[in-house]
């Protein structure tokens, strides 16, 4: 299969943005996801798992998101999804872990056994 595809950049309004977010939802759904800009359209077929990417960043003034979506046309071995979340809330702070720093337990040294020194057989003259 021949690579095709079709980029799309434009300034919107909120609502205007949930609008083709739904509809992308319902496609999903559908299983039939077609993007049209002029007079080019590309036609997916979303099916068994799908690789979701989603990233998220500040830089100065500017704020971004962005969702990657992909998946094979040809059946794969399942993957465990990891979990996370997308919450109109802000975050919770994290906890921070405390360790416990066990102490080392005071054993008494065991004291070498004494070792007598070697003495050569005196030689008698």
């Amino acid at each position: 299969m021949s690579k095709k595809e079709l980029i799309v950049k434009k300034d919107m309004e909120v609502s205007d943005v949930v609008s083709y977010i739904n509809e992308l939802a319902n496609a999903l759904k559908a299983g039939k996801l077609t993007v049209t800009k002029g007079d080019d359209s590309i036609s997916l077929t979303p099916k068994g798992n799908i690789n979701l990417r989603v990233t998220a960043s500040r830089k100065k003034n500017d704020e971004f998101i962005s969702f990657e979506l992909g998946w094979s046309t040809v059946e794969k071995e399942e993957k465990k999804p990891s979990a996370f979340s997308i919450s109109s809330k802000d975050a919770e702070p994290k906890k921070e872990k405390t360790e416990k720093i066990k102490k080392p337990e005071n054993k008494p040294k065991a004291k070498p056994e004494s070792v007598a020194p070697k003495t050569e057989p005196s030689l008698l003259k």
